[in-house]
């Protein structure tokens, strides 16, 4: 009994180690395997090994080798591996699906092949010679590979059809967003967040986009610090596909390099300071041109209207961080041939006046571009300004124009010009009637419309680049599909465009009066076009 008792132990200790074993090996393979079709995935990509390591490529008859990482897989033979005709030449669908099938296939020549296997297709790929030892195409560069490169790219392939960029499923397409939570903003960001998940849902309620439904990931933040942080979070966990009107005021160049750095599609921006260094950036898209085009159009206006003898100055507020764009402002005036603009930093603590910051022995009224709040702009009248011809006229970009703007005399208001990115009440036909509709049909308030109107445009820019894209979406089709918008109606006044060499949407700004006995803003009608 206690042999047989021993004996059974045994026999189940023994059964035991071989099961854990082979759930071993079979957990060894599995990351195995994965492994393969990451270090392929990156080849197939990235032209490079992916420790970062280089390799060549023989190009053409005369076997010029050049780096492969310029030569990538995915240039030719495109995100699916199926192929794209460029140049008279249709590259062949390399998916291991086509390349293996029992049969063989035929090439883009004619040419029946046999299936391929590892051996054959790391002959095709470093010797330029197919499964049934024909020559290929001198357009297929011949790579200087390892064995162990072959395999993992043949990994990679035999899941390529199935590989979807971060954030894209089946079921499901995934955008991030980042909002503020700090008092200040909290109201805006809450308002422009209702507006993208009422679009989102829309959509979902009429079955998606090729069957994918539109999610929205909204990811709060504190501080520059924080929004830092997420947005490097977001973008190195691939949690979303692409990020659609993030609240960037003051990290506009910090999610620049972030989004290209990551290559995450970036769609509108939710800012008044589009940035990017030298203006190289391919995956952020922004709506408009922001406080920088509203000063280009209001140093045009001014220039349009100063003589010779004329006075002119940027008012800038000391402690505002507006310098930049005052600067910006005498060379937009420059470029207008009013070479005198001469840059004037107020101080509200220091009790000065407009009269003690101008020539008071001119003959003729100032021009002054005001770059500062405008209750700022009703402190700095006095009585001297107000004298006959003295009242100075007045350019003012809407970025800073609130209810102050109101308490403004009547002979200033007279003077007065702004530059606005959208004047809802002058819609040019239908561009802002879908919107209205809208925001009727989803019960939506109009508080923080401004807000509202530009995630509303983000998102319809976003949802068109995604319709354009096709089932097969990736990241850099969505880049492609958006820089092919030309004259579209994204929501706004006017309609929004990009290319290849233009990442803003919307160059220009409408001019707008003041009625001072109406209390209000009075379009012109005067649109005026910086492109």
């Amino acid at each position: 009994m206690t042999v047989f008792m021993l004996g059974s132990r045994l026999v189940n200790l023994q059964n035991t180690v071989l099961m854990l074993l082979l759930t071993a090996s079979s957990v060894l393979f599995a990351g195995s395997v994965e492994q393969d079709t990451q270090r392929g995935r990156h080849i197939f990509f990235e032209g490079e090994k992916i420790t970062g390591k280089a390799f060549t490529a023989n190009v053409g008859a005369a076997a010029i080798p050049v780096p492969a990482s310029a030569l990538p897989c995915v240039g030719c033979h495109g995100r699916d591996g199926k192929g794209r005709a460029e140049g008279g030449v249709k590259p062949s669908n390399i998916s291991w699906p086509n390349l293996s099938r029992k049969y063989g296939g035929k090439a883009e020549s004619g040419r029946h092949y046999k299936a391929y296997d590892e051996s054959s297709f790391l002959k095709a790929v470093t010797e330029g010679i197919d499964s049934s030892g024909n020559k290929l195409d001198t357009s297929m560069p011949r790579f200087n590979i390892s064995r162990q490169d072959a395999r993992d790219l043949v990994a990679y392939l035999k899941v390529i059809l199935d590989d979807y960029d971060p954030g894209v499923s089946d079921e499901e397409i995934v955008f991030g967003t980042l909002q503020p939570e700090t008092a200040l903003h909290e109201k805006t960001a809450a308002a422009m967040v209702d507006v993208m998940q009422a679009q989102m849902h829309e959509i979902n309620q009429q079955g998606g986009i090729y069957g994918r439904k539109l999610s929205l990931k909204v990811v709060p933040y504190q501080d520059r610090q924080s929004f830092i942080g997420q947005a490097n979070q977001l973008i190195a966990e691939d949690q979303v596909f692409a990020l659609v009107n993030s609240f960037s005021g003051g990290v506009d160049q910090s999610l620049t390099d972030m989004a290209e750095q990551g290559r995450v599609p970036s769609i509108a921006p939710f800012t008044q300071f589009p940035t990017a260094r030298g203006g190289q950036h391919n995956y952020t898209f922004y709506l408009h041109g922001g406080l920088d085009a509203q000063v280009a159009v209001m140093a045009r206006q001014a220039a349009e209207k100063i003589q010779s003898a004329d006075k002119i100055y940027v008012f800038y507020q000391q402690s505002g961080n507006f310098e930049a764009s005052a600067k910006k402002a005498v060379s937009f005036l420059s470029d207008n041939k009013i070479q005198n603009a001469q840059l004037m930093a107020y101080d509200l603590n220091t009790g000065k006046k407009f009269s003690d910051y101008i020539d008071s022995a001119s003959s003729s009224a100032p021009f002054i571009l005001f770059l500062g709040a405008s209750s700022d702009l009703v402190s700095l009248i006095d009585v001297k300004t107000q004298q006959k011809n003295k009242v100075p006229y007045l350019f003012l970009p809407g970025f800073f124009v609130s209810s102050h703007i109101l308490k403004l005399p009547t002979a200033y208001a007279g003077q007065l010009e702004m530059a606005y990115i959208t004047v809802p009440g002058n819609s040019d036909g239908k561009a802002l009637s879908d919107f209205r509709h809208f925001m009727k049909r989803n019960k939506l308030e109009y508080n923080n419309l401004s807000a509202r109107l530009f995630a509303y445009s983000a998102v319809r820019t976003l949802i068109e680049g995604v319709k354009r894209s096709g089932k097969r979406i990736s990241r850099d089709k969505l880049v492609t599909e958006i820089e092919n918008l030309y004259g579209f109606d994204a929501g706004l006044n006017k309609p929004v465009s990009y290319g290849s060499r233009r990442r803003t949407g919307l160059l220009g700004a409408y001019v707008v009066k003041l009625d001072a006995e109406q209390r209000r803003l009075s379009p012109t009608g005067n649109w005026v076009r910086l492109d």
